[in-house]
């Protein structure tokens, strides 16, 4: 298993589109929503980078396989 390394917010949204994610709104995070597993997550969009930490929750909560985060 590689490493999980930190990521621009960019990047993430890339990653939960690919697995179905869609933008439902927007706040001090952006949220996104996978109807058909009924999962919702927030992904916090003012900051440059995504940490590690932060990523590992994503990871988590949306059961994406965590290869998809790593290098």
């Amino acid at each position: 298993m590689g490493k999980i390394v930190p990521r621009t917010a960019k990047d993430v949204v890339k990653i939960l589109e690919r697995f179905g994610f869609k933008f439902v709104s927007r706040g001090r995070h952006d949220k996104y929503r996978n109807e058909e597993r009924g999962i919702s997550v927030p992904v916090p969009v003012s900051h440059g980078v995504i940490s590690r930490g932060v990523i590992q929750s994503l990871i988590r909560q949306t059961g994406i396989a965590r290869e998809e985060f790593e290098v």
